[in-house]
């Protein structure tokens, strides 16, 4: 899956703020942010078009046909630093995805692994390791997060950003505030009732640098304390397991969080 060019698919992706998109309408956009002069192939157009859905930046759209999708509170997020020239927070912010997705973050994990047992890695070394196509897709992504830099011939590793570690009582005053914040609905005065784990972890990760296996251990060591009578977790139909990102707690499964705050 070769996708060399991050930075101009998602701000393909940002021309969809408002409105819905597919595949079709995804394709027009980016022919026009490449300045094609001849159409893409479809496949070239899904192989972007599957990237950002796999880093969930774009998610199915529930009011919409099948095949139709719109941008997670994530996209969103990536395209207002975008805006604002922020690139210090959208490289946070992809980083964090990127490694803790489950399909490719243990790949992205292993490449970094890989780069950064010398102090530098030539791209046909690389080639070798992960193939061309992966490979040449590995360092674009890695580079557009700010965890590697890369020139002609050579890719080496840069330091990683500082994590920032919690007591338990800071990682429930901060776990509460996320939650307050994604509860406030799109709709003055309504609040949702429920919200999803794999939302609330992916925000709570993306401002403090940890990975989802942290914030997982740090949930469950809440839900066994005192202030766990005030959370109740909730599962969902064997569908919804399938394309959601869940939460174990005593050996079942969990998608979505409501916390009595």
């Amino acid at each position: 899956m070769l996708v060399e060019d991050p930075e101009d698919t998602i701000k393909t992706m940002c021309q969809f703020r408002e409105r819905t998109l597919d595949l079709k309408s995804f394709k027009s956009a980016y022919e026009e942010i490449k300045q094609r002069v001849t159409p893409i192939h479809e496949k070239h157009a899904h192989t972007h078009f599957y990237s950002l859905s796999i880093y969930k930046l774009i998610v199915p759209s529930e009011s919409a046909s099948r095949g139709t999708y719109r941008l997670s509170s994530t996209g969103r997020e990536l395209c207002e630093c975008l805006d604002k020239s922020d690139m210090n927070r959208f490289r946070q912010i992809l980083s964090t995805v990127i490694l803790n997705n489950p399909r490719k973050g243990q790949l992205y994990k292993d490449f970094l692994s890989f780069v950064n047992e010398q102090k530098k890695r030539t791209r046909k070394e690389i080639y070798a390791r992960f193939k061309e196509l992966p490979g040449r897709t590995l360092i674009a992504w890695s580079k557009a997060t700010g965890l590697i830099e890369a020139d002609r011939d050579f890719v080496w590793g840069l330091p990683l950003k500082e994590k920032e570690f919690l007591t338990l009582e800071q990682f429930r005053e901060k776990l509460v505030n996320a939650y307050k914040d994604i509860s406030k609905s799109e709709m003055l005065g309504i609040e949702k009732i429920f919200i999803e784990i794999g939302e609330l972890r992916q925000k709570f990760c993306i401002d403090r640098s940890w990975s989802f296996k942290e914030f997982d251990e740090y949930l469950r060591r809440l839900l066994d304390s005192p202030f766990g009578e005030k959370i109740r977790l909730y599962g969902a139909p064997s569908s919804v397991f399938d394309e959601s990102e869940n939460f174990m707690y005593h050996e079942r499964l969990y998608i979505y969080i409501r916390m009595k705050v």
